[in-house]
């Protein structure tokens, strides 16, 4: 059966099924790749609202249909199912294929998840050291791009880490001088940087604050 006759197959399927009982016709849900049916199972409307999404998780890293993956995934951002995404994808990357584990776009929605739920007031600890943890296991996120956006948020230690991980150490120094505003350490990270441009950084810093002192 071609993917279009088997998405068309899936979507009738579906048209006899009540919201609620989707929760058995999960692989129809992601062959059909439709919104509208995403939309639906997805709604805090729907009774078996929280069925259907430990459903979907539990499949997710069986499907190989990769843009049925991405509508999912789609599906859970327009709901803004943040913390579910982050099972999600989570579950992907460990029990998914090696596609899945590797795939760039999959580390990057994590992270991004997970930096934006870390930001929140209320984060929980165990939030950012997942994303601790996550930053130091994955190696094919778009670190700069990351990096960047976890300093504008205010993720200073995450944003050092990354780009101490990728060896971009004026950038991590730059995170130490200019946003965490601690010298000290950033004295410390140049000893182990074989780098004399550190070092000019650390002394502009210091010349630049004994100014503005004066």
């Amino acid at each position: 059966m071609s993917e279009p006759e088997a998405i068309a197959e899936a979507k009738e399927r579906l048209q006899y099924v009540d919201c609620d009982a989707m929760v058995g016709f999960v692989e129809d849900i992601f062959v059909a790749q439709d919104v509208r049916t995403w939309a639906k199972v997805l709604s805090e409307n729907n009774p078996r609202c929280e069925d259907m999404i430990k459903a979907v998780i539990d499949y997710a890293p069986k499907c190989r249909i990769g843009e049925a993956v991405g509508c999912c995934i789609d599906a859970f951002v327009a709901e803004d199912l943040q913390e579910e995404l982050v099972d999600l994808l989570s579950n992907m990357i460990l029990r998914g294929t090696e596609e899945h584990h590797r795939h760039k776009t999959v580390q990057n929605l994590l992270l991004i998840a997970l930096s934006n739920l870390a930001n929140e007031e209320a984060a929980r600890e165990g939030t950012k050291a997942m994303l601790m943890k996550k930053i130091r296991a994955l190696n094919s996120y778009d670190w700069k791009d990351l990096a960047e956006m976890m300093t504008e948020i205010d993720l200073f230690e995450e944003a050092f880490v990354v780009y101490n991980k990728f060896k971009d150490t004026k950038s991590a120094l730059s995170v130490l001088l200019h946003h965490m505003k601690d010298i000290e350490r950033a004295k410390d990270y140049a000893c182990f940087c074989e780098s004399d441009e550190v070092w000019d950084m650390i002394k502009a810093c210091e010349d630049g604050a004994g100014n503005q002192s004066v």
